[in-house]
């Protein structure tokens, strides 16, 4: 699952750097990078519907299970569910650090964008401002 979610969060990036179509609301977008990542998503999805098919399979077998207790199914039983516990949680530390690993590369991404478009602001501002100056020194001339 962490894989597919990190998949995913790699085809928002590469939308995000998408290129914009001046005047419009699209984007030009690299189709090989992205046909590349459908294509790993396609192949984590089967791996994943593997693995949940043996999960399911794994709690209807221990569903019809009985349960007979005793002190050493106990302390088993404990320890099963201690190991799972810390799989859990490490599953959760990996995910949240590909989450941030993502959010920080986004951010990255946004940044040089900004610093970039601030160059394009500044850009017209000037071309606004010398034009602004040659009218002004044209009209100067003809008085």
């Amino acid at each position: 699952m962490n894989e597919i979610l990190g998949l995913v969060d790699s085809l928002d990036a590469t939308i995000l750097e998408g290129k914009k179509i001046p005047f419009s609301e699209k984007i030009v977008l690299n189709e090989k990078t992205l046909l590349s990542l459908v294509d790993k998503i396609r192949l984590a999805l089967k791996g994943e519907s593997g693995a949940i098919r043996d999960a399911v399979d794994l709690a209807n077998s221990a569903a019809e299970t009985p349960f007979e207790p005793s002190k050493d199914s106990d302390i088993e039983h404990l320890e099963q569910v201690q190991i799972y516990s810390k799989k859990i949680k490490l599953d959760a530390h990996q995910y949240a650090g590909n989450v941030l690993a993502n959010l920080q590369l986004m951010v990255t991404k946004m940044q040089k964008e900004i610093v970039r478009l601030d160059k394009t602001i500044q850009t017209g501002r000037n071309v606004l401002d010398n034009q602004l100056e040659e009218n002004m020194e044209l009209q100067n001339e003809k008085k």
